[in-house]
């Protein structure tokens, strides 16, 4: 079924036969269909009657029209030129009143015509008829193409008691006047529905309220308002325009408070303009707070005491400061001088950038590659290390993994205080370095130094016997290279000693002559290259004087060759080598070089899968070369060589000894010589 809803029903008699009676009435629908859709430029069917005394009276004058409907569905003719089916309209008595336009439509544009509703026809026929002179109680005016009433009274339409000058009266959910112009058919319209009011366009056209002759407000058909002279350039649902370094929204209060927005030629603004704090509120709670004495802001504080404070500050007592972060209890603040930045807090201050401590802190360098970097590492291949300190050329490192780790690409020197010493286990060094503790190097995870003393049973008695085959021993100080000094030291005093007596130099000598000394080069090519060296080897002499033999933990060169691939495995890495590897099924770690200049580094064996591979227990291994020295092994000898100087000095003296009764034999048999020799003369002279 098709609707017509018809939206001006004003009568209006053209000009050219005004000297007669009414004979045109103009008249405009938009038409719709059952869908409430337009019927666009399309001609429509239109039969129009003119009813006398009622909606459903007499027709005193029938016609129908083929109009055609525009693009916004609007229908426009003139009642009276159509084609007459009965009655005239130049002997309608209009004082008969009331009269009635019924309108019936086809918007096939045949003769099917639809009943869309009936409208009386109020003020204007009535002002028409008055002005050809039909009635002179009437003071409607006719001037050229103008009609005028000059009655001091109000006008109704719709109504027999208006209120103002003109007053409309319609039913709910109805339109009451309406303007159509221009030729795109602009449609601006007012109704009245059950709880509000509207007036607008009802086609796709911006409308517009003026004041001084400017658009001052404008409504477009997107729903985007905008306040000013400048229709055109709005952003956003709402838009103020205005000229620069002008307000555009204000709210005023009681006691002049002020709160407006503000556009600048470079910035804008929004905030008081008077002694007023400023609030920005979420759910009815204030989140920002700008004191207007202060200029402090505070988010989710109020009146905060700091130029910029999230949170309360408690009694931490922070004020002043430039920022200052609190939980209501404790507090963090910064603030900036002309010479430092100063971070203070009430609690203890932790960084962990980047997932929970994964990420880096950088002092002077934008681009940290370790946990604390101070300055540039230059093109040093350092990361993921504790502490850092560059200085664009060259850099040192602290890192602390099973050990503590100091590194650096040039020497370390230690410079303490003016006769100051430098202390390893100790607070009160008493030389330029005193090492005060020691462990063995056979087990370095087992306890000892002091713990050692506090842990004895009882007495001596409660310090275990020492193997009389080779000795732990606890080392201070290991070194892969020479000590060089003028002159070397050893604690001999005799009251640290429980003397067992003199040495057999007898014995010591035997011990002296079963010694091997041995022609061999290092296998360590790298470090020592292929110089030739004439020593004891510790295993021969451990068989003949175990005494200056010791055993530690250590490694040995017996792999000594580069990966010839590295494959990350679910447990590890794979490392394989082109030469058999000579692990041992024992080994336990293996001491392997990832990067030049970090030094040798200790890994667990997982696996042998072959003599030519190994899986160790690494978990990130980012370089192309790894070299892998060897094996730990827990019996790794050296030996004591100032024990054997003094097993020789012991071996030189029963030499001495021996010296002695030999030049004594040889003394008495010089003697017994010179008494022969001269007896031999004595003899020859007889």
């Amino acid at each position: 079924m098709k609707k017509i809803f018809t939206l001006l029903s004003v009568v209006l008699i053209t000009a050219n036969v005004f000297a007669q009676a009414p004979q045109k009435m103009s008249y405009q629908a938009v038409i719709r269909n059952s869908s409430n859709a337009l019927i666009t430029s399309v001609a429509v069917g239109m039969r129009i009657s003119i009813l006398q005394g009622s909606s459903t009276g007499m027709a005193v004058y029938v016609e129908t029209q083929t109009p055609k409907t525009n693009a916004n569905g609007l229908v426009s003719l003139e009642i009276g030129s159509g084609t007459i089916v009965s009655g005239t309209i130049s002997a309608i008595n209009w004082a008969n009143g009331p009269y009635y336009i019924k309108t019936e439509t086809d918007p096939t544009g045949g003769t099917n015509y639809t009943v869309v509703g009936t409208s009386e026809l109020l003020s204007v026929p009535y002002a028409l008829f008055s002005g050809n002179g039909s009635s002179t109680s009437n003071t409607w005016m006719l001037k050229d193409r103008d009609i005028f009433n000059n009655n001091a009274g109000n006008i109704g339409i719709g109504t027999n008691t208006p209120a103002t000058k003109l007053t409309i009266k319609t039913p709910i959910n109805t339109n009451g006047w309406t303007h159509i112009g221009g030729e795109d058919s602009i449609v601006v319209t007012e109704g009245i529905g059950g709880v509000s009011a509207s007036i607008g366009t009802s086609t796709q056209h911006a409308f517009r309220l003026n004041a001084g002759g400017l658009g001052r407000l404008h409504i477009y058909p997107t729903g985007d308002v905008v306040v000013g002279d400048n229709a055109t350039g709005f952003f956003g649902k709402f838009t103020v325009a205005t000229l620069n370094n002008s307000y555009g929204i204000s709210h005023t209060g009681e006691g002049g408070n002020i709160l407006a927005t503000r556009m600048g030629g470079t910035s804008a603004g929004i905030g008081t303009f008077s002694n007023t704090n400023m609030r920005i509120f979420a759910n009815g709670v204030s989140v920002i707070f700008i004191g207007s004495g202060t200029n402090n802001v505070g988010i989710g504080v109020d009146f905060p005491t700091n130029k910029l404070q999230i949170g309360s500050v408690g009694n931490t007592g922070f004020a002043t400061n430039d920022f200052a972060i609190g939980n209501g209890t404790n507090a963090m603040a910064i603030y900036q001088t002309n010479a430092s930045t100063l971070i203070g807090s009430s609690t203890d201050i932790v960084l962990k950038p980047k997932n929970n401590g994964l990420g880096y802190v950088g002092i002077n360098t934008d681009a940290p590659k370790n946990k604390l970097q101070i300055g540039n590492i230059g093109s040093n291949i350092i990361g993921g290390e504790d502490l850092v300190i560059g200085n664009g050329t060259n850099a040192m490192v602290i890192s602390q993994l099973k050990a503590s780790y100091i590194g650096s690409t040039t020497d370390i020197i230690l410079r303490p205080r003016s006769n100051g010493g430098v202390g390893i286990n100790t607070s009160t060094p008493r030389a330029p370095l005193d090492v005060a503790s020691v462990f063995s190097t056979n087990n370095p995870n087992a306890a000892s130094g002091d713990y050692s003393y506090l842990n004895l049973s009882s007495g001596i008695s409660g310090v275990g016997a020492v193997s009389s085959i080779y000795v732990v021993p606890d080392v201070s100080i290991i070194t892969d290279g020479r000590v060089l000094s003028s002159e070397f030291d050893a604690y001999s005093d005799a009251r640290i000693k429980d003397i067992i007596g003199i040495s057999n130099t007898s014995k010591d000598l035997e011990t002296i002559n079963a010694l091997q000394i041995t022609d061999y080069t290092m296998k360590d090519k790298v470090k020592n290259g292929n110089k030739q060296f004439k020593k004891v080897i510790a295993q021969e002499v451990e068989k003949v004087y175990p005494q200056v033999v010791s055993r530690h933990t250590d490694f040995i060169p017996n792999v000594y060759q580069l990966a010839s691939k590295i494959e990350k495995t679910a447990n590890g890495y794979l490392l394989s080598f082109t030469n058999k590897h000579s692990i041992s099924n024992t080994a336990k770690k293996l001491q392997v070089l990832l990067t030049e200049g970090t030094g040798m580094q200790q890994f667990d064996i997982v696996s042998l899968p072959s003599e030519y591979q190994v899986i160790i227990n690494a978990t990130n291994i980012n370089t192309a070369k790894v070299f892998v020295y060897g094996e730990q092994v827990d019996d790794f000898r050296t030996v004591d060589y100032e024990g054997l100087n003094t097993l020789n000095i012991s071996a030189t003296q029963e030499l001495s000894k021996l010296v002695r009764k030999q030049q004594e034999v040889i003394e008495n048999q010089q003697k017994q010589m010179e008494f022969l020799e001269k007896r031999l003369k004595v003899l020859e002279v007889k």
